[in-house]
C-alpha cells in the first residue's frame, strides 16, 4: 500500500474481548452453530456459487441434524445476514428446516453467548469465526477470501478452512466431524492462541499509550494556558 514508515501489526482488537461463561439452555441435546454470510459482503453480483453456497450450508445442516446434533443459525453481522438464514432454510426440507433454531442476535455478548456453549461453529465472515475463536469454540471456516484463510492459518487452523469454491457438502461434511472428534484439542490450541494475542494487544495499546498520552496532556495544558490567558 505504500506505507513507508515504520509500523507495527498487531491482531484484531476483538481478540481482546473475553468469552463470557454463559449457555443459552440447550445443554440436552449438543449443537452446532452454522453463520451464513450475504453475498453483498463482497464485490460483484451474486450468482450461481452463492446459490451453491447457500445450498451447501443446507445439506451440511440436514447431515448433522440426521447425526443426532442440533443446528442454530446465528449471524455476527446483525443487519446483512439475518435475512440469509430464511434462503438456506429453503433450500432444506420442511421437516429439518422446523427443527433448526435461530438466536437473534444484538449485542456481541449474544454472539459470545451463543457460540460459547456450541460444539463447533460454521462460518465465513471473518468476525464470526473471530468472535467464536473468542469463544473458544472451534471453527469451520468456509472461506471466500484471503482474510479469512490468512486467520485460520494464523491460529493454526488451516486443516479447518474450506475454500468456497471447491467446497461441497461431503467435504464440508468430513472436516466438521474431524473437528468434532478433536474438540478438546482444538479448544486447547484456540485459547493459547487467544491468549497470546490478548498479550500482544495489551503491548500494542501499552506503546500507543505511551505515545499518545503525552501529546494529549501537551494539548490539555495549552488548552488551560489560553483559558488562563
Amino acid at each position: 500500500m505504500g506505507l513507508k514508515a515504520p509500523s507495527i501489526v498487531c491482531p484484531d482488537p476483538a481478540f481482546g474481548l473475553r468469552a463470557l461463561p454463559l449457555a443459552i439452555g440447550r445443554k440436552d441435546t449438543p449443537y452446532v452453530v452454522i453463520s451464513p454470510i450475504a453475498r453483498s459482503a463482497w464485490s460483484g453480483a451474486e450468482g450461481a456459487e452463492y446459490e451453491a453456497y447457500l445450498g451447501l450450508l443446507a445439506a451440511v445442516a440436514e447431515r448433522l441434524l440426521e447425526a443426532g446434533l442440533a443446528v442454530c443459525f446465528a449471524c455476527s453481522q446483525t443487519r446483512m445476514d439475518p435475512r440469509i438464514v430464511q434462503r438456506v432454510r429453503r433450500k432444506m426440507t420442511a421437516e429439518a428446516a422446523t427443527r433448526c433454531t435461530y438466536e437473534t442476535i444484538v449485542t456481541v455478548d449474544d454472539f459470545l453467548r451463543v457460540t460459547s456453549s456450541a460444539q463447533l461453529v460454521i462460518a465465513s465472515r471473518l468476525h464470526a469465526a473471530i468472535l467464536a475463536l473468542v469463544a473458544g469454540t472451534p471453527v469451520v471456516e468456509i472461506a471466500y477470501s484471503r482474510k479469512g484463510k490468512q486467520l485460520m492459518s494464523d491460529m493454526h487452523l488451516s486443516e479447518y478452512c474450506i475454500d468456497l469454491g471447491g467446497a461441497d457438502a461431503d467435504v464440508v461434511t468430513t472436516i466438521v466431524k474431524r473437528a468434532l472428534a478433536h474438540g478438546s484439542e482444538l479448544r486447547d490450541r484456540i485459547a493459547e492462541r487467544c491468549a497470546a494475542y490478548r498479550s500482544l494487544l495489551g503491548s500494542t495499546y501499552d506503546l500507543l499509550g505511551d505515545t499518545v498520552a503525552p501529546a494529549i496532556r501537551s494539548r490539555a495544558d495549552a488548552v488551560e494556558a489560553r483559558k488562563r490567558a
